[in-house]
């Protein structure tokens, strides 16, 4: 079985390639990278990059009868490719690849997002995604999604499509603006550092080159508001603490990037080799968001290499009355105190609840010591003692379970 060759595409496909190859796969980048495509339908893409010297090529795809032709077509013409029957809306993939491609685009899928996650979750460094401008579509459409988009170009906008007309065919479900794409993988998600979009098909749509975060080594400061976060991250940083910075193997001699975990998504570089970042452990609960830490917070542990954690303890009381005198009682604008009430009421609550801060604690190193390697307890006190999370929790948990049991 002989390989398809780009000839026997029509024009546009050909286009498409050119610019996938020569702009997004330069040859010199694929040379050394792992590639997946995740639609490879006859598998004209994977032969493509097989051709230009790609290390390793595999192609996916949910059709076992295009499975079956990439196999021989390979074999038959010594090519050495891996090709994968999957559906990548229901499935995760076994294998992580330093560039994925979905050329056909997030349009044609019945479930979008989950695919998304999927390749997410199976991409090292770039992630390619084609995106219709509607085009493709039933006629009218592409004008009337090029109006959506330019009258709301601030919106990151998802059009759910399925109109019961004549012409439609019922293959494409979805449109993207480009904003959303973007707000999904670097807002939505703190898996990738930025997205560019370069055109193609004659201008008919876009393909989505998402550079995903690559960490080198990642050092949480976490506690709640007032604990002394940023005065402990300062004190690092100048070398004052030596002992606690020996625990997290911190060296301040390095270049390190101070940021807050909100401030993240405004990093577009994708390479960061040593990374300080200030985290509140009472974000979900003030936010409302029931994934907790598995959000944001768990894709920039997934992009590093090493993780060393330093959780800041204090007593409920002593955080209470830090909390009176320095938020509290600041003077705010108006708008600013009647947005800030809110925030107000659930920390003092959880103040005023010295048990419930200790199982917000116990929560949040149940999450870290699962995925990272070094996790320390530094007590925020006139103490200024640093204690291994087994002590933490010998000590405060099991004091919780002798007060409870004597109520």
């Amino acid at each position: 079985m002989s390989m398809p060759l780009l000839r026997e595409y029509d024009g546009a496909a050909a286009e498409l390639y050119e610019v996938a190859l020569d702009i997004v796969l330069p040859v010199d980048f694929i040379k050394t990278r792992a590639v997946l495509d995740a639609a490879c339908g006859s598998g004209e893409l994977c032969f493509w990059l097989l051709r230009r010297g790609a290390k390793s090529v595999s192609g996916a795809d949910s059709d076992s009868h295009s499975i079956s032709q990439c196999r021989r077509a390979a074999g038959s013409n010594g090519l050495t490719a891996n090709f994968l029957e999957i559906d990548i809306e229901r499935e995760k993939l076994r294998e992580i690849y330093d560039v994925v491609v979905l050329f056909s685009g997030l349009h044609r899928l019945r479930n979008p997002i989950s695919a998304l996650e999927t390749l997410i979750g199976a991409t090292r460094e770039v992630l390619i995604i084609g995106i219709d401008d509607g085009r493709s579509f039933p006629k009218g459409f592409a004008s009337f999604w090029r109006m959506v988009i330019n009258v709301f170009p601030k919106f990151p906008i998802l059009f759910l499509c399925g109109l019961e007309r004549k012409d439609w065919d019922g293959v494409n479900h979805f449109l993207f603006s480009d904003l959303a794409v973007a707000t999904l993988l670097t807002r939505h998600r703190y898996s990738f550092a930025y997205v560019d979009f370069v055109p193609w098909r004659s201008g008919e749509g876009r393909l989505a080159v998402a550079h995903k975060r690559q960490i080198g080594h990642l050092v949480i400061v976490a506690g709640v508001p007032t604990s002394g976060k940023t005065t402990l991250i300062n004190k690092l940083i100048a070398g004052e603490l030596p002992d606690i910075a020996k625990q997290l193997d911190f060296d301040c001699k390095k270049n390190w990037l101070n940021t807050g975990y909100g401030e993240v998504c405004h990093i577009q570089e994708p390479r960061i080799d040593y990374l300080l970042l200030h985290f509140n452990i009472t974000k979900s609960l003030v936010d409302g968001d029931h994934y907790s830490y598995e959000g944001g917070l768990l894709d920039l542990i997934k992009s590093a290499q090493r993780i060393s954690v330093v959780s800041l303890w204090c007593p409920a009381a002593e955080l209470r009355q830090r909390y009176l005198e320095g938020r509290v009682r600041t003077k705010l604008s108006r708008s600013k105190r009647l947005r800030q009430e809110r925030k107000h009421r659930i920390l003092l609550s959880l103040y005023s609840e010295p048990e419930n801060l200790v199982q917000l604690f116990a929560k949040w190193l149940s999450f870290v010591e699962l995925r990272c390697a070094v996790s320390i307890m530094f007590e925020s006190t006139t103490s200024g003692k640093s204690i291994s999370s087994r002590d933490w929790r010998q000590k405060f948990l099991q004091a919780e379970d002798i007060s409870a049991r004597s109520v």
